[in-house]
């Protein structure tokens, strides 16, 4: 709906709830991180070019919060994301925030089931309110987790359903790429492979079912057995059950599986204590490896070169 609301707002000038300028420059600071830091004809010094095209983004928010619609909190969402990875913590944490309070303010939380039936919105925008509602839920607990932030969230003021999709096979078609009308002619779709997942599934499903019988239950056997291997003690009278020779031979078999699981284990892995000692060569390459991803994350990130630092000082 981005899209066409943009070319709603683009040609004919139309306002409409679903496109806005914030929201355009937002995903564009977002993509701006993946280019070089400063562009080479576009001069945005000392900011980074992402940081250019984000600030503009905030300058047009702050126009829009005075009439906000769903585009707004869509902006306010990946703008949060933008600023918490160019370590500004707070910033983006408080956008999250601003994003859920408008959120509830443009009811995208109220359940609009009757208002589709009595055609006052389609389904489509139906759902994406839905989604917008829950997109930026799911951001505002991830960024509290990540800052060990509180929550201040009532969920029995929410009514609106959480996005579910059926993965049935029959309701499954075949995945389409989203390029333009010309790409999609000249490409392949990728074949459907649904419905050999579905099948691998329930196939797993089939070898996992008698598992429970046998992981780990042989000593819990022998417990039950045990008290009836005597053909004479504790056996009821009259006689009842297999007898004494069933609760010994299952005995011996457990004793005999247990006795296997762990000829197979020494195989593997010994008996004796695993030892806490690791190759510190090892060690080193791989922490080698975690700093230099890092060090190429932080040249756009500043939080991935926070953590850099914070862990070098650790080392």
């Amino acid at each position: 709906m981005f899209e066409a609301a943009r070319v709603t707002w683009t040609d004919n000038q139309e306002d409409t709830p679903y496109y806005s300028e914030a929201l355009l420059n937002v995903i564009c600071s977002l993509g701006a991180a993946f280019e070089s830091r400063h562009h080479p004809t576009f001069v945005t010094f000392p900011k980074s070019l992402s940081d250019f095209v984000a600030d503009r983004a905030k300058a047009l928010l702050e126009i829009e919060l005075d009439c906000p619609y769903v585009a707004t909190v869509q902006a306010m969402v990946v703008l949060s994301s933008h600023d918490i990875g160019c370590k500004r913590d707070a910033r983006g944490w408080l956008y999250s925030g601003m994003a859920m309070r408008l959120a509830f303010d443009l009811a995208l939380h109220c359940d609009l089931t009757q208002y589709v039936a009595k055609k006052a919105l389609t389904q489509a925008e139906a759902d994406l309110r839905r989604d917008v509602f829950w997109g930026a839920y799911t951001i505002d607990q991830m960024w509290s987790f990540y800052l060990g932030r509180p929550f201040r969230i009532n969920m029995e003021d929410v009514a609106v359903s959480k996005p579910c999709g059926d993965t049935r096979p029959e309701f499954c078609g075949q995945w389409f790429p989203y390029v333009s009308p010309r790409s999609f002619e000249e490409c392949t779709p990728l074949p459907d492979y649904t419905n050999e997942l579905h099948r691998q599934r329930v196939l797993l499903g089939e070898i996992m079912a008698p598992l429970g019988y046998a992981l780990m239950q042989y000593h819990q056997i022998i417990h039950a057995h045990r008290p009836w291997m005597s053909r004479t003690y504790a056996q009821p009278s009259p006689p009842q059950g297999p007898g004494s020779s069933h609760a010994s031979m299952m005995c011996i078999e457990s004793a005999y599986a247990i006795a296997k699981l762990l000829q197979i284990y020494e195989g593997h892995y010994a008996l004796r204590p695993l030892s806490d000692n690791y190759t510190t060569t090892d060690v080193g390459l791989h922490l080698s490896a975690c700093f230099r991803a890092l060090d190429e994350f932080g040249a756009t990130w500043e939080s991935s070169k926070r953590a850099k630092d914070f862990l070098a000082l650790l080392q």
